[in-house]
């Protein structure tokens, strides 16, 4: 699995509107149609190319000036034999390539997406809080579970390995 940044505009946008992605990522009355890749010029897209090709991406934006928020887009034919692989060579990625003040990773994952809530912690991502009904799905507003991993907490995972003992 190699994980390297891309700017390739039309494979971020095939992945951001896949029509499985997209119904993990919007709400409800959000359309794929309406997507305006301008607003994604400052972020960083990493994309995963497994043997059989590209299977997917990750994608970081500041929040602030310490802290980058984390999305992940592993597309769904991928999901089972290449997220492990993809999670670990963007965790040894992100510890290399992270620079300036950046000292912490944010994510926010609806509360009906435990696959990427699991994926998260076993990234070494610690809950940080839910932020109480913050995301319109399926006519309702549900909670968001809001996890972390600071720099250190970062280095610890990809110098120690996954829990069952594997190097990072």
């Amino acid at each position: 699995m190699k994980v390297s940044p891309t700017r390739d505009w039309d494979y971020i946008h095939s992945v951001l509107t896949d029509p499985e992605i997209w119904s993990r990522i919007a709400e409800d009355d959000q359309d794929p149609s309406d997507v305006d890749m301008a607003k994604f010029r400052e972020w960083t897209f990493l994309q995963c190319e497994a043997e059989c090709g590209p299977v997917g991406m990750f994608a970081l934006h500041r929040h602030n000036g310490s802290t980058i928020w984390l999305h992940a887009h592993i597309l769904a034919q991928y999901r089972k034999e290449h997220t492990a692989a993809a999670g670990r060579e963007m965790m040894r990625w992100m510890h290399e390539n992270l620079f300036g003040r950046v000292n912490k990773i944010i994510a926010e994952i609806p509360v009906c997406f435990g696959d990427v809530y699991g994926f998260a912690r076993k990234h070494g991502f610690t809950d940080e809080g839910i932020s109480r009904e913050a995301f319109l799905k399926g006519g309702e507003f549900i909670d968001v579970w809001r996890l972390g991993i600071t720099r250190g907490e970062l280095r610890e995972w990809v110098e120690k390995g996954e829990p069952d003992g594997r190097s990072g």
